[in-house]
């Protein structure tokens, strides 16, 4: 059982990644880096908890996700 959703990206060379997921009131809930990506396709899953291992709460949040000069952020709703 998988209960979460997966974020697929991809990077034309080596890049610091960054993920944050914001809730609609902007606290940041959880964030995942990693120092140095190779070129490739990636996916990370996100299970609707937060870095402290809570389970986030029903409603709007927002993904940001950072790799070098690169910024995209986008809606995610999370109900459980």
């Amino acid at each position: 059982d998988r209960e979460g959703t997966n974020i697929k990206y991809a990077l034309s060379g080596r890049s610091k990644v960054t993920l944050k997921i914001i809730s609609s009131f902007g606290y940041v809930s959880s964030t995942e880096g990693d120092e140095g990506e190779p070129t490739g396709v990636y996916h990370t899953f996100l299970t609707g908890r937060t870095n402290a291992g809570q389970q986030v709460s029903n409603g709007l949040y927002f993904y940001q996700l950072n790799a070098g000069n690169f910024v995209r952020t986008k809606k995610l709703s999370y109900l459980k």
